[in-house]
């Protein structure tokens, strides 16, 4: 059974609450992957376990726990290995990082000029997960000596995955791909926008291709790289939600969970679904559509 290394950041179920939609991707990929001849190992970053200070101590424990997990697996089953992350990873991340108060950047206007510009000079080490690099790398070191790896799978976003699915192909020949959730800029404008596409070109030099959710970013990735791409949409197993097969004449229930971003017209969305219950007429009430995820202000906005 050939076997696909997978580096994702957010990765269910030890992912930050802020990212469960997407942690699932990974972790549906390690699941299903099976069925079509794959084992999948997953190195993802514990939400419990993060900015650890003890370097050394850290990376330590990380090999242990790594050879512990593969030691208790079978050989021919999907496993996900939670790693923890360090403080910082060198001195850009630690002076970037130093811009913050928490989560929060300072208010300090010298304090944003400083961070604008650590963001772009960071540009070509990685985002704000690169402080889990060190420990992606130390687990991905203990896999490769124990586990022929055939393929690898760099997750997007946050960038840490494309970063370390490049270094593992590098070091030991391996192909890899990218696997997007999400226009790779998104997020960026103007001049930041154009160093940060630079930068991910360079990244993607190597890959064999990527990936994407939907057709039409599929095309836009195909387009910004010129890399053979594939579109694996994001979908749910049956056996997991039967309460999305509703008997006749009960309410029809349309659900979104997740982030919106501009160039999603949920207005446009929210029109037709107005006309479709002006047509039900008294039943109406039988078409429903809820959202769940952080954008529910705007989409509250949008709706009323």
């Amino acid at each position: 059974m050939p076997t696909l290394l997978i580096f994702a950041h957010e990765c269910a179920p030890y992912n930050r609450p802020k990212s469960t939609i997407g942690a699932q991707r990974p972790a549906q990929f390690a699941k299903h992957l099976a069925a079509y001849g794959w084992r999948t190992i997953v190195v993802c970053c514990d939400n419990e376990r993060r900015g650890l200070n003890n370097r050394k101590q850290t990376l330590g424990i990380v090999r242990e726990e790594t050879r512990l997990a593969l030691a208790e697996t079978p050989g021919d089953e999907s496993i996900v290995i939670p790693t923890p992350s360090l403080a910082s990873d060198g001195p850009r991340d630690f002076l970037w990082r130093a811009t913050f108060d928490g989560e929060k950047p300072l208010s300090n206007p010298m304090a944003a000029t400083a961070r604008r510009l650590l963001t772009e000079a960071k540009f070509t080490t990685g985002d704000w997960s690169q402080n889990w690099q060190p420990c992606a790398r130390a687990a991905a070191e203990i896999v490769a000596g124990k586990v022929k790896i055939d393929m690898v799978l760099g997750e997007h976003g946050p960038d840490a995955g494309l970063f370390l699915a490049r270094w593992f192909s590098d070091k030991f020949s391996v192909p890899w791909v990218a696997d997007f959730r999400d226009p790779i800029a998104q997020g960026f404008s103007g001049v930041t926008r154009v160093l940060y596409a630079r930068a991910a070109k360079r990244v993607l030099e190597t890959a064999s291709g990527t990936i994407n959710v939907t057709p039409f970013w599929t095309k836009l990735d195909r387009q910004m790289f010129a890399l053979p791409a594939w579109c694996i949409p994001n979908g749910f197993a049956e056996e997991e939600y039967p309460q999305l097969t509703p008997a006749a004449g009960k309410v029809c229930e349309i659900t979104y969970a997740g982030n919106l971003i501009p160039q999603q017209r949920l207005d446009i969305f929210l029109e037709g679904l107005s006309l479709a219950r002006g047509i039900l007429g008294n039943n109406a009430n039988k078409l429903k559509f809820v959202y769940r995820g952080q954008a529910h202000e705007s989409v509250s906005r949008l709706a009323y």
